[in-house]
């Protein structure tokens, strides 16, 4: 014989407590549960650890996917939720896909992987394409042309392959913020000015 799901009312209450930093048994005794059953929901709606970041202004908040997830239950539309929101359909619709559908979406899993994306760290494009930046580097040494020359130059050059493509303001980024020391100054030497 299964066991009755928990309501999500009191659900919320210990992964909240959990999410703070609570012990499982502190987490029990703030919902009216048993320490086992905290077990279970961390199972089903996964453990994570709210921490202070700064969002996105249109990212959805915890209390959101929450929303979200009621939705699913009611087996409301995808529209329907978003209306409800204040967002529109097709990011609820990606929300709801990205983790793992109608069947197995759970807001704390969906808010915890967000955050993990959001930390995670991603080459910049002169790591990627090194041998564009060196590209890059050459016109600005040799040639002395400023990156909107350089920029529309390559796009010109290679207008079916992306790859090749770079715009002026990720270039003046490349070297103010990326660029160090001997290069970054002779780099601003020949900017125009």
């Amino acid at each position: 014989m299964s066991r009755p799901p928990i309501p999500y009312w009191i659900a919320r209450v210990a992964l909240v407590e959990l999410a703070e930093g609570a012990r499982v048994v502190d987490a029990a005794r703030a919902a009216g549960i048993s320490p086992r059953s905290v077990d279970r929901l961390i199972d089903e709606h996964g453990r994570m650890t709210l921490r202070e970041t700064k969002l996105r202004a249109d990212a959805l908040t915890l209390e959101e996917r929450e929303e979200i997830r009621i939705g699913i239950d009611r087996d409301e539309s995808n529209t329907k939720i978003a209306e409800r929101l204040g967002r529109d359909r097709s990011t609820v619709w990606r929300e709801i896909k990205a983790n793992g559908g109608r069947e197995s979406y759970r807001a704390f899993k969906a808010q915890d992987r967000a955050h993990q994306a959001s930390k995670r760290v991603r080459p910049t494009w002169v790591q990627t394409r090194a041998w564009l930046w060196d590209i890059v580097v050459r016109h600005m040494r040799d040639d002395k042309w400023s990156p909107e020359q350089i920029s529309n130059r390559l796009r010109k050059e290679h207008p079916d392959d992306p790859s090749w493509w770079v715009s002026p303001e990720t270039i003046y980024q490349a070297i103010y913020v990326q660029a160090r020391g001997g290069l970054r100054k002779e780099l601003v030497a020949c900017l125009r000015s």
